[in-house]
């Protein structure tokens, strides 16, 4: 296709260097209240009491154990969890979440998506990048593998997942909505010195499929378990 040389300078930069990724159409659900923990102990495959600030990458289970959703879902309060998921599959996993709390749960489910911006830098100099950008530590130490946290971008507080979709080390970004473009900007102009290229959806692809990581309804359907 006519965007084939595109995508591999992308692709290269990701894998090389590192690649800022417009990702704000993911799904974002608040699933919050005393029985938000019990809710999600019950849909998912993996065990959700986990500290404030751990990110899980799980699915939603059919009672054949056919898997209904593929999602990330992360602790910000005790009481408080997002669940982010694919562009989509927002209202299938909203109304599965919906469906599976009972009458007497104390639970509010809500879709948060066009509240938060997402921005995902990964590459191997993600760190640098970022480091430029906040004068929170990002090191290895101080923000370990699948773990989540507030930290603040010109006086925006900005809560980051370490989590990556491509293999490569990096966040993903989750800003207030107004104040999305100004972290845009500063993140482009950290890069600068290292290379930096921006990436699209469709690089995506082939960088996960290298990981050999899953893709929903492609790579992993219901007919899974």
């Amino acid at each position: 296709p006519p965007y084939f040389d595109r995508i591999e300078e992308e692709h290269r930069s990701t894998r090389e260097r590192v690649t800022l990724f417009d990702l704000t159409s993911f799904g974002k659900i608040e699933v919050a209240g005393r029985d938000a923990l019990k809710l999600l102990q019950r849909v998912t495959d993996s065990n959700m009491d986990k500290p404030v600030g751990s990110a899980m990458y799980t699915q939603f289970l059919n009672t054949r154990g056919g898997v209904e959703a593929d999602v990330t879902v992360t602790r910000i309060e005790q009481n408080k969890f997002w669940v982010v998921t694919g562009s989509g599959f927002i209202a299938n996993d909203l109304s599965w979440l919906q469906m599976k709390s009972q009458p007497e749960d104390d639970v509010l489910i809500r879709d948060i998506t066009e509240e938060w911006a997402c921005l995902a830098l990964w590459g191997p100099k993600a760190r640098p990048v970022l480091s430029k950008a906040t004068q929170d530590s990002v090191t290895n130490e101080a923000f370990p593998y699948l773990t989540a946290k507030f930290i603040t971008i010109s006086g925006v507080r900005v809560w980051a997942q370490r989590v990556s979709y491509v293999g490569e080390l990096g966040w993903e970004l989750y800003i207030p909505n107004n104040r999305a473009l100004m972290v845009w900007d500063m993140l482009h102009a950290a890069g600068k010195g290292f290379g930096m290229e921006v990436g699209g959806y469709k690089v995506l692809d082939s960088l996960r499929l290298e990981k050999g990581y899953r893709y929903y309804t492609t790579d992993v359907t219901p007919l899974e378990t």
